[in-house]
């Protein structure tokens, strides 16, 4: 039995795990409905649709260091506790709004909850973690999470089609209310150790690089989250629930079969490979226009996601020291929530003047890029991590 399996024996670490799916499915419900939202009842179009939910990814991202370092400070629970309470008033308040300009303002709030309780998960795991196997700990756990991600945009779509938008606004709601309630089980596992004031709000600089490389990948995500719906409409399918459901199916299965992929192979070359295929993936919509090509796009990218957040993980959270570790964690989040916030806000005029298909172009070319850093500031060597335990 590895060290790992010994960890996910733990009540603690199940109960993470749980938690995760929780938040997730309240979280990514939200994706196939909200352009559909901004576009139908609120009268957006498609810049509309990438500004709201572009500007309110931002601005929480902006918040994740001060979180993380928070956290650092005052413990994990808080966040775990704060984060599903601040969403789930933030999203039953969906049913009130009138106007884009609204929704921001709402959807603002319920990202900085979407900031709270992933920074706290995320550390918690880094915690929990055994010497030597953070990569393989961390994949374990992204399973709930992508879970949560595969999941909540189908339960989005049934839940719209059946009921309302007001129906799906209080299903999120309340999936992140009992995530609360496994936040009751959760332990704190902030070292006993306070960390040292200097720097303590600043952004980890352990998290530079592989937030730049993220915030990359991730604004080619947003092609794949924001306008995968809108797309898949105009391809004249019913909707992308199932389209983001293949993506987390092709994630999940990497994760489980190839868990030990990113320790095993080192972080730069995993990251290196994930980018690639994440890359790849993108291409495939801009290229085939139909619905086989939406399918393909999303299971070549779930593969190459697999690798690449473990990787960077690894080199982020894994070379911060302990009491850093939140920091870190705040960080790299800062920098995917920037990425997706840059690719929706820039992918929406995008797809406003030249379509759908340059909008997927465009983010291939963008997530590319990330592997410039990944060999170039790194000197084309695998960097030696000091994993803490």
């Amino acid at each position: 039995m590895t060290a790992a399996t010994d960890t996910l024996l733990r009540p603690a670490f199940g109960a993470v795990c749980l938690y995760s799916v929780l938040t997730t499915l309240a979280w990514a419900a939200l994706l196939p409905v909200l352009p559909l939202f901004i576009q139908g009842p609120l009268g957006g179009g498609d810049i509309a649709v990438g500004l709201v939910l572009s500007g309110a990814l931002l601005a929480a991202a902006l918040v994740q260091p001060l979180v993380g370092a928070f956290a650092d400070r005052r413990g994990r629970r808080l966040l775990l506790f704060g984060g599903p309470i601040v969403f789930s008033a933030a999203v039953v308040s969906f049913s009130f709004v009138e106007t884009p300009e609204a929704l921001f303002a709402l959807r603002l709030a319920a990202g900085m909850g979407d900031a709270a309780f992933f920074v706290g998960a995320i550390t918690l795991v880094s915690d929990l973690a055994p010497r030597g196997r953070q990569g393989e700990a961390y994949s374990v756990f992204s399973l709930s999470s992508w879970a949560g991600m595969g999941l909540g945009p189908v339960i989005g779509d049934v839940v719209l089609r059946a009921y309302s938008y007001e129906a799906v606004w209080l299903v999120c709601a309340a999936l992140s209310l009992v995530a609360l309630v496994v936040a009751l089980f959760l332990p704190e596992t902030r070292p006993a150790r306070p960390p040292p004031r200097s720097g303590a709000w600043a952004f980890s600089r352990s998290a530079a690089i592989p937030g730049l490389v993220l915030a990359l990948e991730v604004f080619g995500f947003a092609a794949l989250l924001v306008f995968t719906p809108l797309y898949a409409r105009e391809l004249g399918m019913d909707g992308a629930g199932l389209v983001l459901l293949v993506n987390a199916i092709v994630l999940v299965s990497l994760r489980i079969f190839g868990r030990k992929l990113p320790d095993r192979l080192g972080a730069r070359r995993a990251a290196t490979a994930g980018v690639t295929l994440t890359a790849l993936g993108l291409s495939l919509p801009a290229i085939f226009a139909q619905p086989a090509g939406l399918y393909a796009g999303a299971a070549v990218f779930g593969s190459g996601h697999a690798l690449l957040y473990p990787a960077l993980f690894l080199l982020a959270v894994g070379r911060a020291p302990e009491h850093e570790r939140s920091a870190a964690v705040g960080s790299l989040k800062a920098c995917e929530g920037i990425g997706f916030a840059a690719g929706a806000a820039v992918l929406g005029v995008v797809a406003s003047v030249a379509g759908y298909g340059a909008v997927f172009a465009l983010a291939a070319v963008v997530t590319l890029t990330g592997v410039i850093p990944l060999r170039s500031a790194l000197g084309g060597r695998e960097p030696a991590l000091a994993l803490p335990g």
